[in-house]
């Protein structure tokens, strides 16, 4: 992505149509944010959109928004859609909203490294009087899929280091879904009760 937090004051690295700037002020973080659509009320789909491709390890594109609409979403509403350009298919990745909470939220997308993608952020405006409608966009990212939280998770220290065990239990090697140990829970003979392996994170 060029640009996703739009911290250079202005649409580098995006294309623009109908009604829309770049803020300072009430930003997500940094200074500026992008403002789709107007402070007085504007007639159909004002859009911000951005082409970019997917580098190699990123899997997910996420963003921050925040949607200013004192009507309903029958006549005014926020939403974003991702073309796969590779795929040539199309997914809504934030449906047709309107709220005036004022309140940052965020959402995410599953992309695919190498693809090409476009990503369109919407604002529409009923251009009734008195209800302008629009919707602020910022922190537009490309990341790599989070690390494991887990410890130890399959077993390849050839023990259950990081685990907390009860009953019988064992790291026993040999038939593990990969890799080369697996936690077994409960025996090979007969037991008692319960046995388990837990672990907090």
């Amino acid at each position: 992505m060029t640009n996703g937090g739009f911290e250079t004051g202005n649409f580098t690295g995006w294309t623009t149509v109908g009604t829309a700037a770049v803020v300072s002020g009430g930003a997500h973080s940094g200074t500026y944010s992008a403002r789709v659509g107007g402070t007085s009320p504007t007639n159909g789909d004002s859009s911000i959109s951005q082409t970019f491709t997917v580098p190699t390890g990123q899997t997910l594109l996420s963003f921050w928004y925040q949607v200013h609409c004192p009507d309903t979403v029958t006549y005014d509403w926020a939403t974003a859609t991702l073309q796969d350009n590779t795929t040539n298919t199309t997914t809504t990745i934030l449906a047709r909203i309107c709220t005036n909470s004022g309140s940052w939220v965020s959402t995410s997308a599953g992309v695919t490294a190498g693809h090409s993608y476009t990503l369109t952020f919407i604002s529409h405006d009923d251009n009734y009087p008195g209800d302008p409608t629009y919707t602020l966009y910022d922190d537009v990212a490309l990341s790599s899929p989070p690390g494991n939280p887990i410890v130890n998770p399959s077993f390849e220290t050839g023990n259950l280091t990081g685990w907390t065990t009860a009953g019988t239990t064992a790291v026993v090697s040999g038939g593990a879904h990969s890799g080369t140990y697996s936690a077994r829970v409960g025996g090979t003979s007969p037991t008692s009760g319960d046995s388990s392996v837990k672990q907090t994170f």
